[in-house]
């Protein structure tokens, strides 16, 4: 009788672990966060590897808005990035080996090196990837750092007749330094032409706190100009010398009213409620002011006739110095207007 019990315990024990079972087992450890990126295929990993090499764990996911090197603009202190796992492009992946892998050779390859035996591998087939970010004390004052923290949310892996659900898996932490951004939305404004053929033109965001300003000398160029000054297909280019033609990005501590914009940009006057934090000016560069699509409208009542154009101011090639490493900036659309021309 006392076989029966025994025999009838073993078997309920093995019944109840059925193929595709979840149960709770381990599959994170310790170790440094690792990244690599195909920026072609926009296609990003972050890892790490157990320190023997032989286990990893691995994320994989494509995005058409995550940066791998972020500037400020990409980052939210408030708002995590969100990747939802999948069995298919976003994957969870433990895997384990029968011998010591490399991990930039592993996964930062589009081929990876052959004679590497998996003998243990769970793939996810639901979850959530959060990428978040928090600011770091600056050591340059053209970089921002952030750590970097990748985890994991409510993650089903499967393998050989084995789920797994985790809730939470911490996959790791970085710190990063991301490059100051001068691109925000905002017009381009003017001051008065003076002396002649100088001009400032300047920028300000909307929370009036961040500013681009442009100072240039330049026979051709005119807020308002003629017919005969300017060419579609030629278009004026300002080399920026640190001389006379500067480009400098301006960051406040506390914001301008709007009506005292204008007073600091064209005659210099610093409201006194308004601090500077941050100031950085272009060793080299261009600015490139395009003119498109010319037309004449007529008005129908007076029958007279007026020329308009879209004016374009583009920054090429700008590199922005200052006490950590060199910002550049290939190209950047600073702002698109329409004007009359005289």
């Amino acid at each position: 009788m006392n076989k029966f019990y025994l025999y009838a315990l073993v078997f309920f024990f093995f019944s109840g672990c059925s193929e595709g079972d979840i149960i709770e087992t381990e599959v994170n450890f310790e170790a440094s966060l690792e990244n690599c990126a195909n920026l072609t295929d926009q296609a990003y990993v972050f890892y790490k590897i157990e320190d023997t090499g032989n286990k990893s764990l691995s994320v994989s996911f494509t995005s058409t808005t995550f940066e791998i090197s972020p500037n400020v603009d990409d980052i939210s202190t408030d708002e995590s990035t969100t990747v939802t796992l999948n069995s298919t492009d976003n994957l969870l992946i433990f895997r384990e080996y029968e011998s010591a892998i490399s991990g930039p050779d592993y996964f930062c390859n589009s081929v990876p090196p052959s004679g590497i035996s998996i003998i243990d591998e769970l793939i996810s087939t639901e979850g959530t990837v959060n990428i978040s970010y928090e600011a770091l004390e600056a050591t340059s004052n053209t970089q921002e750092r952030y750590t970097r923290t990748v985890t994991v949310e409510n993650a089903t892996l499967q393998g050989d007749d084995i789920a797994i659900r985790k809730e939470y898996i911490l996959l790791g932490s970085d710190t990063i330094e991301a490059d100051i951004s001068i691109d925000f939305t905002g017009d381009i404004q003017s001051c008065t032409e003076d002396p002649i053929d100088t001009f400032t033109l300047y920028k300000i965001n909307s929370d009036l706190d961040r500013a681009i300003t442009i100072n240039f000398t330049n026979n051709i160029f005119d807020i308002l100009p003629l017919a005969d000054d300017i060419s579609e297909d030629d278009p004026i280019t300002i080399s920026f010398d640190e001389a006379d033609n500067l480009l400098t990005y301006t960051e406040f501590d506390t914001s301008f009213e709007t009506e005292q914009t204008e007073d600091y940009f064209c005659n210099g006057s610093l409201p006194s409620s308004v601090t500077i934090s941050k100031e950085l000016t272009a060793s080299s560069g261009i600015l490139e002011i395009s003119y498109t699509d010319l037309e004449t409208e007529e008005d129908e009542e007076t029958g007279e006739t007026t020329q308009t154009s879209v004016r374009t101011y583009t920054v090429k090639d700008l590199i922005i110095e200052g006490t950590g490493t060199p910002v550049v900036i290939e190209s950047l659309v600073l702002d698109t207007e329409q004007i009359t021309i005289e």
